[in-house]
């Protein structure tokens, strides 16, 4: 499933960023999110806008496009 159907709440891992574009890649590597992570949706735009995910203590804020190409499994 995408990162984006994931319900608020719910601790997801990841599983695979190889659909991602490099430059996202790199800053979400550096915000510490890689595959095996641990991400938590924190709140949820309105109209499928940007969501709020936790990782490691921080908040990132990411467009649906972005979250639709980030696949996750439940844990």
């Amino acid at each position: 499933m995408n990162l984006h159907s994931v319900q608020l709440g719910e601790i997801v891992k990841v599983k695979d960023l190889q659909q991602i574009d490099s430059l996202l890649s790199k800053r979400l590597n550096a915000f510490g999110i890689k595959e095996g992570c641990r991400i938590c949706m924190i709140q949820k735009g309105w109209f499928s806008g940007a969501c709020i995910l936790e990782c490691q203590g921080q908040k990132i804020g990411l467009r649906k496009k972005d979250l639709m190409n980030i696949k996750v499994e439940q844990l």
